[in-house]
């Protein structure tokens, strides 16, 4: 509803991951849908990015560089990919795409597709009538008690940590699903721009911990006395 088209892009069929396209990678995939509990999630890999992506979509996308796939090892890629579908379950893609000046706008939206008072504004107005249609059915008095919650949150939080508060606590869930703190480390150097070619080896964790959130909280996370209840809760959650 809010993402760009295939073709926008950049994407075509023949890239997408499937059981023709990198089938070992699309069983890793599937894999990490289901220890997260969604049940789609597709994905592209894209060979001249730098970065992983998530795009909205019907269906979001995941764009997946070749520079970081190459250089993940098996551990980090679970990591990797269990994160970005945990940031899929919590809606991460519309809301990164509004960005923290347009995530009020993005629920005001939500908000008049539910038949509430609200003003949705461009360029979320135009998705309005849409998004009406495919919400129609899916249980509009629970959606509009979430929206009116998310409404009156907004006024209260700082929209930009919001955005970080999902990345780590989506970092968070992919650690302890996976249950190796060492790959996550090192899939969070990749994820930094500043840390993606560096030999993990080398890395200063104390500086590098200082420097990236995500990375500090996951140390933090692996050392709680209680991370074994956090692991059962969270595969728990999924089934």
């Amino acid at each position: 509803m809010f993402g760009a088209s295939l073709g926008r892009l950049g994407l075509d069929e023949a890239r997408r991951i499937g059981p023709d396209c990198a089938p070992a990678l699309h069983a890793r995939l599937r894999a990490a849908r289901d220890a997260v509990g969604i049940s789609r999630l597709d994905a592209w890999i894209v060979p001249e990015s730098s970065e992983l992506r998530l795009e909205p979509g019907d269906t979001d996308r995941l764009l997946l560089g070749l520079a970081p796939l190459a250089r993940a090892d098996g551990g980090a890629l679970a990591f990797l990919l269990l994160r970005s579908c945990e940031l899929s379950r919590a809606g991460y893609g519309a809301a990164r795409l509004a960005g923290p000046d347009g995530l009020t706008d993005l629920v005001e939206a939500i908000a008049a597709a539910l038949g509430l008072e609200a003003q949705a504004r461009a360029p979320f107005s135009a998705r309005v009538e849409p998004l009406a249609s495919r919400l129609e059915g899916l249980g509009e008095g629970d959606l509009r008690a979430l929206a009116l919650e998310a409404r009156d949150e907004l006024h209260r939080v700082d929209a930009g940590e919001l955005l970080m508060a999902i990345e780590r606590s989506a970092s968070r869930v992919a650690l302890l699903a996976c249950g190796d703190a060492g790959a996550a480390m090192r899939a969070s150097l990749l994820l930094a721009s500043s840390y993606r070619e560096a030999d993990p080896e080398a890395v200063d964790l104390d500086e590098a911990a200082a420097a990236l959130p995500e990375l500090r909280d996951g140390i933090l996370t692996s050392l709680r006395d209680d991370v074994g209840e956090l692991r059962e809760a969270v595969r728990g959650s999924a089934e």
